[in-house]
């Protein structure tokens, strides 16, 4: 699944994280070829709105603490972006074709 450079990155990016390869490959690979066909809609009860908020909230504190695996979480929130750009860059053309297949399948 991942090329020469991807695997060099993706160790970098675990040494700075603290992580170890193997940790940062699974993390990235959570995300998959997933997409959606239709609109997702999700209604949140008081429980489920409560923990979301509480996540929240609690990642607000560390961050006004300088806790340090804030600063983790930010740096691999970071890194998780700048990949993203890259591969979006990198695959758009061939991106906006599949997704164009999709869409006209999805309606018949």
């Amino acid at each position: 699944m991942f090329t020469l450079n991807n695997d060099i990155l993706i160790e970098e990016s675990a040494k700075e994280l603290g992580l170890t390869a193997k940790d940062a490959e699974l993390a990235l690979d959570s995300y998959g070829d997933e997409f959606l066909n239709e609109r997702t809609i999700i209604k949140l009860d008081k429980s489920a709105k409560l923990a979301q908020l509480t996540s929240r909230v609690a990642i607000i504190i560390a961050k006004e603490k300088n806790d340090p695996d804030y600063k983790k979480l930010e740096r691999a929130n970071r890194i998780r972006r700048t990949l993203k750009a890259k591969l979006i860059d990198k695959y758009s053309a061939q991106a906006v074709a599949r997704a164009r297949k999709i869409l006209a399948n999805s309606g018949k």
